[in-house]
């Protein structure tokens, strides 16, 4: 397994994107193995709509949540067409695969019911399950920003202390004393994560367990 690559849910709201994306996967799947984690964008909206409107639990709300995340999954496998889709953790994957998680995920006392914990975490979560080093969160955005400037670098303690909202508030307890290394990466722009796979810098903040000022 070379990398787990999240596809986050804000790509839905730019088909001209999503599609690119996916045909950069595709090429990427034929020198890299991939493991995607579908988001859950609109479909989680959803949930958070309905949640409010009947009064769900966050039980409830978590399930449903990771169940759209399966759909998701399914527009992927469409859109990248060479894929396989998985819903049982596998180590030994070849070429793309698209892991639908409500199986595993669906009544998982490891992970806490709690809208702090999304499709980041749950990737992250996913990565350290299969011992895979290397996490791209691939958003609609350049990186985590500080001070209203990109952070190139930063560290798991560092990104706990500073206010931001590109990631989700408990990625950096999942990510803790994994070892796992987290891109942060631009889905408008899908040569970038062609460049962090082939170990060559391009924008994006990297999230590393080393660390950083």
């Amino acid at each position: 397994m070379d990398a787990v690559i999240k596809v986050g849910g804000s790509l839905q709201a730019n088909p001209t994107a999503l599609k690119n994306l996916c045909r950069t996967l595709k090429e990427i799947s034929n020198r890299h193995n991939l493991l995607i984690i579908p988001g859950g964008g609109s479909f989680v909206n959803l949930v958070r709509k309905l949640q409010i409107e009947y009064g769900l639990s966050d039980w409830v709300t978590h399930r449903m949540a990771i169940s759209y995340m399966n759909i998701y999954g399914l527009l992927l496998h469409e859109l990248i067409g060479a894929s396989t889709l998985m819903d049982v953790l596998n180590k030994e994957v070849r070429g793309c695969s698209i892991f639908l998680p409500y199986r595993t995920l669906g009544c998982s006392p490891e992970l806490e019911p709690t809208w702090e914990v999304t499709s980041d975490s749950i990737a992250a979560w996913v990565a350290a399950k299969i011992g895979c080093k290397k996490l791209l969160l691939v958003k609609m955005v350049d990186g985590i920003l500080e001070r209203g400037r990109l952070r190139r670098f930063i560290s798991i303690r560092k990104l706990r202390k500073i206010e931001q909202s590109c990631v989700d508030p408990k990625l950096s307890q999942t990510l803790k004393h994994t070892g796992i290394t987290c891109w942060v990466v631009n889905g408008r722009h899908p040569n970038r994560i062609k460049k962090i796979l082939d170990g060559e810098k391009t924008v994006c903040t990297i999230i590393s367990p080393k660390v950083s000022p």
